[in-house]
């Protein structure tokens, strides 16, 4: 029992050193560059990519009512504010009516996995009500024609203003970049599509750009008959700005253009199409992988999407393409039971010879041993201790559950687990989200082989 209590207190005083160090205020953050900045990069790939300039959103000043309880989340154990009352106002001082405020991830800030996001809109008095945030969350709201308020990392902006409102004040008009395309020659490029790589997403219940959400006119992202372009709806920062032809045949690109800039050329560029990529695609075991898609493309906005080509690989897992994009260039591999994978092109070498390691769905089939709980869940974890979810598909093979998966004495059916998990944990499924695991066993999955049966039993 003292040592329950010792361990307690030590938890306690760490903690409390941890919460009393000194945060800057948004002002003071926003002049030191620590806070009101996002970054925009493409999601994280491996390698990595090269950093990406810093996105520069305005802090405005902002608060919380007196009333705000904090307390900790019971699913995540992480720190949550029961109740915020957000105003959002033009520059003007007008309320801003049905604009839609976040509380989530800006740009490409990872947040703790598990946190609640939550979007709200303005009423007639510009107000919003959020009961039960996450204090890890970012707070935005983004209006068009206007620039966003926002308040990044609200958890700690809240400590330090309890008992204000929060007022959320929308920027002036966002900024535009316009220009030309011209091909290797020097002619103008007609009918090419012009597009930003690096839009600021939001990660939310709305899936979208802060870019989206604030640009009022159409864009002319279709080359005319003298190359021009104009893309609206812009932060105040640089963009990566890619343009190409049909497929991808030729590419031209600037990956530090100014919001705001109106006479940007794009040159489209002799060396930006390699000849050939080809490789390998091998199992978390070194095994290769027969029937993987290998698909490389242009990464032509911040989602990851892109024109490109694709292959199958063969029965030694090799595969070849032929005219693809040396310059912000992605590859995707995956496939039926092969986990996604991607990986950024080597932009230094004009041909690649390369080899990529996935891992695979191995089919399981536990049995229960008599004696045993009819209905036990199961989830699956790998040496790294990260969790390796269970997969059921469905009938006709389109969907399939995750996560929460339950096994019954008698079911025969498959399920997938990938290959590199080498435990399995089975709980009761009337347990308490805290209990430690009905039971547990060491596991050695071979992916290529028609079952691995799991027999669990004392």
């Amino acid at each position: 029992m003292l040592l329950v209590v010792a361990v307690t207190a030590l938890l306690v005083v760490t903690v409390l050193a941890i919460w009393g160090r000194e945060q800057p205020t948004p002002l003071q953050a926003q002049a030191s560059g620590e806070r009101g900045v996002f970054r925009a990069t493409p999601t994280p790939l491996e390698p990595a990519p090269e950093a990406k300039p810093e996105v520069a959103i305005p802090v405005q000043p902002s608060g919380v009512t007196a009333d705000q309880v904090e307390a900790v989340d019971s699913e995540t154990n992480r720190p949550e504010i029961e109740e915020v009352v957000v105003c959002v106002l033009y520059p003007d001082g007008r309320p801003a009516v049905g604009i839609p405020v976040f509380f989530g991830s800006v740009g490409d800030r990872d947040l703790p996995q598990g946190i609640r996001n939550r979007q709200e809109e303005t009423d007639e008095s510009g107000r919003c009500r959020f009961r039960w945030v996450s204090a890890d969350a970012d707070l935005i709201a983004v209006a068009r024609g206007h620039l966003p308020g926002s308040i990044p990392d609200f958890g700690h902006w809240y400590r330090d203003h309890e008992g204000e409102e929060v007022v959320l004040r929308l920027g002036d008009e966002p900024l535009a970049i316009s220009g030309r395309v011209l091909d290797v020659e020097g002619r103008p490029a007609v009918g090419w599509r012009v597009s930003i790589s690096d839009e600021t997403p939001i990660y939310s219940y709305l899936y979208a750009a802060v870019e989206e959400l604030m640009r009022v006119e159409e864009d002319l992202r279709q080359t005319g008959e003298s190359g021009e372009f104009r893309l609206t709806g812009l932060l105040d920062r640089e963009y990566s700005l890619v343009a190409w032809a049909e497929e991808g045949s030729s590419i031209a690109f600037d990956d530090s253009v100014r919001a705001g800039s109106a006479d940007v050329t794009l040159w489209a560029r002799a060396d930006a199409i390699r000849p050939e990529v080809r490789g390998r695609v091998v199992g978390w075991n070194g095994t290769p992988v027969q029937g993987a898609t290998v698909f490389t493309s242009l990464r032509t906005n911040w989602r990851g999407g892109g024109v490109g080509k694709w292959a199958e690989t063969d029965e030694t897992g090799s595969f070849a393409l032929k005219s693809v994009p040396r310059f912000m260039a992605q590859m995707d591999v995956f496939g039926d039971k092969v986990v996604h994978r991607k990986v950024v092109l080597d932009s230094d070498d004009p041909a690649l010879d390369m080899e990529v390691a996935v891992e695979r769905w191995a089919p399981i089939r536990v049995d229960l041993a008599p004696g045993m709980p009819s209905t036990l869940g199961i989830i699956g974890w790998g040496d790294d201790r990260e969790v390796r979810y269970v997969r059921r598909y469905s009938e006709d093979g389109r969907g399939f559950s995750q996560g929460s998966v339950e096994v019954k004495a008698g079911d025969t059916g498959l399920l997938w687990i990938r290959e590199s998990a080498s435990r399995l944990s089975f709980y009761l499924p009337d347990g308490e989200p805290d209990d430690p695991p009905f039971i547990e066993l060491p596991i050695r999955l071979d992916p290529g082989a028609p079952c691995n049966v799991i027999g669990v039993g004392f």
